[in-house]
């Protein structure tokens, strides 16, 4: 999943944080991305079929709209 993020922070390994204006990332590259919990019942973010119902499978990745988890409160 290929995006383009502005208005970000970017952490270093050693902790500190720097203002990114905009930057492009590619999927491979990507560990780890910090959704809003707003977003977590955005329809964006359903696995949904052609007709609109949730998508099922066997347990393997497919290509298309990603499933929101919350994090749990630390």
């Amino acid at each position: 999943m290929n995006c383009w993020v502005r208005d970000a922070i970017h952490t270093l390994p050693d902790g500190t944080s720097e203002q990114i204006e905009s930057a492009y990332l590619r999927g491979s590259s990507i560990l780890y991305i910090n959704v809003p919990e707003m977003f977590s019942n955005s329809r964006l973010f359903k696995i949904v079929d052609s007709e609109g119902k949730p998508a099922k499978h066997s347990g393997k990745l497919k290509r298309g709209f990603m499933t929101v988890k919350p994090r749990p409160n630390a």
